[in-house]
């Protein structure tokens, strides 16, 4: 794998993806990588006026996340865009040539999967870069895993 250098972390605001920006702060300490969030908002039919209470709304939200240590020694920016989640990731992951994307896995069984699909699975099958997919922080818990 090349150096990493530019992170990506999609966000939705979920317990999980605020779990994949802890791992992603982690990894970018340690590679010396910059940050980059994006929450993509999933409704882009949505009447201007909404879509843009909307966005705006996210961006606040999106930016509190950003601590002083992500804005100075992480360098890190917030992008908040209308669109199809998987699609909007990728894109963005190709045009600021991301390294590697952080992103959470919710933890749906496979009935859900094959009805509704992933995000993370299809940023996994169309990433142009490595895709560290984080599960939910209760996605396993004690006693709910037997390695026997």
């Amino acid at each position: 794998m090349q150096a990493v250098k530019q992170i990506l972390v999609p966000i939705d605001f979920s317990d999980v993806s605020r779990a994949a920006l802890e791992s992603a702060r982690t990894l970018a300490d340690a590679c010396g990588a910059s940050l980059h969030l994006i929450h993509v908002l999933g409704d882009p039919l949505a009447p201007p006026d909404v879509l843009g209470r909307e966005q705006q709304d996210a961006c606040v939200r999106l930016a509190a996340l950003l601590d002083e240590r992500d804005r100075t020694t992480r360098g890190a920016t917030a992008s908040c865009v209308p669109g199809t989640p998987a699609a909007e990731i990728v894109r963005y992951a190709a045009e600021h040539t991301i390294d590697v994307i952080v992103m959470g896995t919710h933890a749906h069984g496979p009935s859900f999967r094959m009805a509704a699909g992933s995000i993370a699975d299809a940023v996994l099958g169309l990433a142009p870069c490595a895709v560290l997919a984080v599960k939910a922080p209760h996605a396993v818990a004690a006693g709910d895993f037997d390695p026997e």
